[in-house]
């Protein structure tokens, strides 16, 4: 409804919905505190006056809470008085008495009440309320005007439905809610610059109520921030380029200003936005922004790898969407050539509702994030080679930088080098600033990319292995792999369709595509087909297989990111898993005897037949069977921790729920003894202070410390010096020489069992913290019990 005469108490404008679920985020027993009453209010979106909110407190109710109804009742109350002190502004700014302002007033009247939108943003808005097309406003438009652009925290009409796009993607669990551990990632598909220290400042800034959860309208207000920032950056940045002081800035120093906000984008890019937004002379402020808005509305990708990934999606698209498993494809035809591992990494990154498949909007930001991984690896050869007090790489280790990124190979023509290093030199001496290097290095990256897509995908480096390969089968050297000499290629390679007779019409079927001219014999081109079909093969049978481990295994998808993230770090280069890797992993959460020793092999011959069907075995080692393998992929681990969860192995359940906080403490302790010995008061101290950091952490916010969020379990160390020994104990007679290495150990084993638990316990508890009523510890209780498990732990009972 519309926003109503000052009465004592009625329904408020605001949307009911919004109201009644701003109620539920801060009520206890029913009811809403007065001491909570201006964070819901300001949730609402409204400036807070104390004496405003007083003042309708007391017409509501002389008691300290609210309940549902009162609550309601206080909200409209609090809006009369926004709305008699705006009709006085109002008043105020309408000089002809006409009861209508233009635009221009409007603007005044709106920084007035403490409202600053965009230039763009006001215009969109108001000719959304201006039905007649006047140009001006009554009173009543001026109220909607100013109501749209609160609750969209300041976003055009665009921005804001996009944003409730990506808040309905990251709510997995379609509850309403998001998890604040979400937002990093959210920023990342977003294209936004940011640290995780920022992060977490203004999730525990807009997380008003502390369940480690942000609501659509938290997270709009979470966006706003991060948008502040960006704005404050650019308007710093704009005064610090602006050397004639006209208030502008020239189109050419744009990427000077976007790098010292964050970014380092295309030149190209920049080039096209600039003539698609017409930019002439000097740029204001307002229109610096509307090139940040079309740069991540094209995440900051230039019109030829646009068009590259249009032909893409409409060579393997099925309708507007493309499979996961065309995905490896998409990435070939786009001249990336990215590892198996590493391309599941980025589609997950991606795919965050777990769809298994793109849109274009989706692809897009996959190639994005291909090409920022690239430009961190630039940057970072550019800060070990640049010379400090010039600010350049000199020309005469150029060459070198661009060699320890991959840019050139040993066999590349000097003469081309020469020129292209000579004219992209920014100095009179020849160095090379960021921009500069930047620019050889993207060249070179895109000579490759045409590389990989003429050999179907593969590098140099992997042809010129391939040739190698090639010339095994290929016996009398005659540049040709004959039928004789095909039995053998297909033995090695497709074992389980060269015994299974069911299978050989699927094998001569792969053996004619890569058998290009039909002569029933393959050349070298003709094997790099074959070849790129068993990479295919494997990618689509691996993808298949760990999505239907994720969907047995129950996992969300925060836990299979804890889990990956073990995995990768214990996995050899192949990505598989030993047996004595996964015991050391989980030997300080679950001691390891003889009897479950035993029962943990068991369980590994168990894990590795398990998903035998799925056909993807052979594709990740080769000719091997899967007992004979011995080592588990990434699937076949999930499956392996739920079954270690189910089985309750090692008392895994009592183990991962006994120290929650605390043993964040004791990890980060062991790290920090692991740089330098410390007296026993010190020590304490550093515990204090860890703790404090702990408390305050997404996962504990509002000091709740639910098991599912920060349960750690963590194996009792032994003070530095004492190295350790079998089954987690330590013994000073296995002491090394070195205490550095021992202290080394010590902190490494912790972090370990730290990593381990804290992914084992949350997934472990997940039922029984949600099912628990009531808070747990409060933030004093938690950093006292913290402190003196850690004390003990490190300094014994």
């Amino acid at each position: 409804g519309g926003w109503g005469a000052a009465s004592v108490g009625h329904p408020p404008a605001v949307e009911l919905t919004r109201v009644n679920a701003t109620f539920r985020r801060f009520a206890m027993d029913g009811c809403v505190h007065r001491d909570d009453v201006q964070d819901a209010l300001r949730r609402l979106g409204f400036k807070c006056l104390p004496e405003w909110v007083e003042s309708a407190y007391s017409q509501i109710t002389k008691y300290a809470t609210l309940d549902a109804a009162e609550f309601v009742l206080f909200v409209g109350a609090y809006e009369d008085r926004v709305r008699a002190s705006a009709h006085i502004e109002f008043q105020k700014y309408d000089a002809d008495k006409s009861g209508m302002l233009d635009a221009s007033e409007l603007c005044v009247l709106l920084l007035d009440l403490g409202i600053e939108p965009m230039d763009h943003v006001l215009e969109e808005v108001i000719n959304e309320v201006d039905k007649d097309q006047s140009g001006h406003l009554d009173f009543e438009e001026f109220l909607e005007v100013s109501r749209l652009i609160q609750e969209r925290e300041g976003f055009t009409k665009r921005e804001y439905e996009e944003f409730r796009r990506v808040f309905e993607r990251f709510d997995r669990d379609r509850t309403g809610e998001m998890d604040t551990q979400d937002l990093m990632q959210v920023l990342s598909y977003l294209g936004y610059e940011t640290s995780s220290e920022e992060v977490e400042g203004i999730t525990q800034e807009v997380d008003f109520d502390g369940t480690g959860t942000l609501d659509m309208h938290e997270f709009i207000v979470c966006m706003r921030h991060f948008r502040d920032r960006e704005i404050q950056a650019l308007k710093t940045a704009l005064v610090q380029h602006d050397l004639d002081f006209s208030g502008g800035l020239g189109a050419d120093e744009l990427w000077t200003l976007m790098q010292q906000i964050g970014y380092l984008p295309d030149e190209q890019t920049i080039r096209e936005i600039s003539d698609e937004l017409s930019f002439v002379g000097d740029l204001s402020f307002s229109m610096l922004w509307r090139f940040m808005v079309a740069y991540r509305g094209r995440e900051g990708l230039n019109s030829t790898d646009l068009e590259r990934i249009a032909s893409a999606c409409s060579q393997y698209a099925t309708g507007n969407e493309v499979q996961m498993t065309s995905v490896p494809k998409i990435l070939r035809f786009m001249g990336y050539s990215i590892p198996y591992a590493e391309k599941s990494q980025l589609v997950k990154r991606v795919d965050v509702d777990n769809s298994g498949t793109l849109d274009m909007k989706e692809l897009r930001k996959l190639c994005r994030i291909c090409l920022e991984s690239r430009t961190k690896l630039v940057q970072s050869a550019f800060n070990r080679y640049v010379t400090a007090h010039l600010g350049v790489i000199p020309s005469d280790v150029v060459e070198e930088a661009l060699r320890s990124i991959g840019c050139l190979r040993d066999d590349r023509p000097e003469p081309k080098l020469a020129r292209l290093i000579e004219a992209n030199a920014c100095t009179s001496f020849g160095g090379f600033d960021l921009r500069a290097f930047l620019r050889v290095a993207s060249l070179l990256y895109r000579e490759m990319e045409k590389e990989v897509q003429r050999n179907g995908g593969y590098t140099y480096d992997e042809v010129v292995e391939m040739k190698m390969q090639f010339s095994v089968y290929d016996r009398d050297g005659n540049g040709k792999i004959s039928n004789s000499e095909l039995v053998s290629l297909v033995r090695d390679v497709f074992p389980d369709m060269a015994s299974d007779p069911r299978l050989r019409p699927q094998l001569l079927e792969v053996i004619r595509e890569a058998d290009d001219d039909g002569n029933g014999s393959l050349e070298f081109d003709d094997f790099l087909r074959l070849m790129r079909t068993v990479c295919d093969m494997r990618h689509r049978n691996q993808l298949l297989k760990e999505m239907r481990a994720k969907e047995e295994t129950g996992f969300d998808p925060h836990e299979v990111a804890g889990f990956r993230e073990l995995f990768v770090e214990s996995a050899s280069e192949h990505h598989l898993l030993s047996i004595d890797a996964f015991s050391r992993m989980i030997e300080h959460v679950c001691p390891l005897g003889n009897r479950n020793a035993q029962l943990l092999r068991a369980m590994w011959r168990e894990a590795l037949v398990v998903y035998e069907d799925c056909g993807a075995g052979e594709w990740a080692s080769g000719a091997h069977g899967y007992e004979d393998r011995g080592e588990l992929d990434f699937p076949e681990y999930l499956w392996m921790m739920r079954r270690i969860m189910d089985t309750n192995f090692g008392n895994v359940l009592e183990r991962t729920k006994r120290y929650g906080v605390a043993a964040q403490v004791v990890a980060a302790t062991a790290q920090a003894q692991a740089a330098t010995s410390s007296l026993p008061s010190a020590r304490i101290s550093r515990n204090l202070a860890v703790a404090g950091r702990v408390s305050r952490a997404p996962g504990a916010a509002g000091g709740e410390i639910g098991t599912s969020r920060i349960s750690r379990s963590l194996h009792r160390s032994a003070p530095a010096g004492d190295p350790p020994g079998d089954g987690g104990h330590f013994s000073r007679a296995q002491a090394p020489v070195s205490t550095r290495n021992s202290r080394a150990t010590i902190s490494e084993s912790a972090a370990t069992s730290a990593r381990v638990s804290r992914v084992l316990g949350r997934t472990l508890s997940d039922t029984a913290a949600s099912a628990k009523g009531s808070r747990a510890l409060g933030p004093d209780a938690a950093i006292q019990a913290a402190v003196l498990a850690a004390q003990r732990a490190l300094d014994g009972d």
